[in-house]
């Protein structure tokens, strides 16, 4: 079996690894409240219960025990709301590709008619279910959110796995090496836990141009790591230093946001947000929360909730005018020292009698 060090996906070297080789999905879910719980103190079990319709009784056994993550549609649930990425909990999208049920009947007729999983009896007795099952399942999908179904399907009918929303170690190992190569523009540390700004904004900019020409979601575990390494660090800042740590760590969540809303993710876009809504605050940036809260108005604008999102943009146009109105003030101050000092200069050069 193909091994992975997820440990250089940004998981944590105490996370628990299940026997299939991928990180165990209840810790994965643990960390990741806890991550959030680092911004957000309400990211308790009984949130996340109350978030799922669940008992904070089945919050622990998930996040103990795995219980209930059979479900695909739960782990998706559980990615968007938590920004985990979707390799971590064995997924290969957030949503079906295809028809998932078209695509296994088209599978199975692609079989051999001797074969004995053409036929949706064989089928059916490979997986120990009735032929009426089989066919809810082509025709309506029903019975396919289970993972381990769709891994045994895959199996049997030499479907993709991606095809059906699952991942594999390979694909992870394919991401390790991709990452490799990222890191060689990676931002860099210095010692004692200190970072160098201008890589992170080097950085930065390769992700966004990444973003522009193609898609960098694939790069959300890379920056989800960058995001936590700048955090880290921010306890420790003062004066200048906080305000361009903050400012720095502001636009990574620009970033992250604006690629969960190419995912249709609003709600998780939105909790991005408002994380860079308090970075630009913290660093007293005009421009950055301007553009913060642009950004928010126009999610929530395309979320429908036209008021909110009237009231986000007019708070930014706000926060520009006032950053204009400063600049103008300092811009005249400038004007108005220069010209004293040309008077005094003046002064000087007249003849004394």
């Amino acid at each position: 079996m193909v091994s992975v060090d997820w440990t250089t996906f940004g998981l944590p070297a105490s996370l628990e690894v299940g026997e299939d080789g991928f990180p165990r999905p209840g810790a994965v879910i643990r960390w990741a409240r806890a991550r959030a719980k680092q911004d957000d103190p309400s990211w308790t079990q009984k949130r996340l219960a109350q978030e799922l319709g669940l008992t904070e009784r089945a919050i622990y056994y998930l996040e103990s025990r795995d219980v209930g993550l059979d479900s695909i549609s739960l782990r998706r649930r559980l990615a968007r709301l938590l920004t985990i990425p979707p390799l971590f909990l064995e997924l290969a999208s957030l949503e079906d590709p295809v028809d998932v049920g078209h695509l296994i009947k088209q599978y199975r007729l692609m079989k051999p008619k001797s074969h004995p999983l053409r036929s949706q009896r064989g089928l059916a007795h490979a997986l120990c279910v009735s032929e009426k099952a089989v066919r809810e399942m082509e025709q309506q999908k029903k019975g396919l959110d289970s993972l381990a179904r769709r891994r045994l399907l895959a199996q049997l009918l030499e479907i993709p796995p991606a095809a059906l929303g699952i991942a594999t170690l390979e694909e992870a190992r394919r991401h390790h090496a991709q990452r490799l190569h990222l890191l060689s523009l990676h931002p860099v540390n210095l010692d004692h836990g200190e970072i160098d700004p201008c890589s992170y904004e080097a950085y930065l900019q390769t992700l966004w141009d990444r973003n522009h020409a193609t898609t960098a979601q694939d790069r959300i575990a890379e920056l989800t790591t960058t995001l936590e390494k700048l955090r880290s660090v921010l306890p420790y800042k003062s004066g200048k230093d906080e305000e361009t740590i903050s400012a720095l760590l502001c636009r990574y969540h620009h970033l992250s946001a604006h690629i969960l809303r190419d995912q249709s993710q609003d709600e998780a876009a939105l909790r991005e947000l408002e994380k860079a809504l308090r970075l630009a605050q913290r660093a007293e940036n005009r421009s950055l929360l301007a553009v913060t809260s642009l950004r928010i108005g126009s999610v929530l604008r395309d979320r429908g909730s036209a008021y909110e999102a009237l009231a986000r943009i007019e708070a930014a146009r706000g926060d520009h005018e006032a950053e204009q109105a400063l600049r103008r003030q300092a811009r005249a101050d400038y004007e108005a020292a220069l010209a004293s000092y040309q008077r005094i200069r003046l002064l000087e050069q007249l003849p004394t009698e």
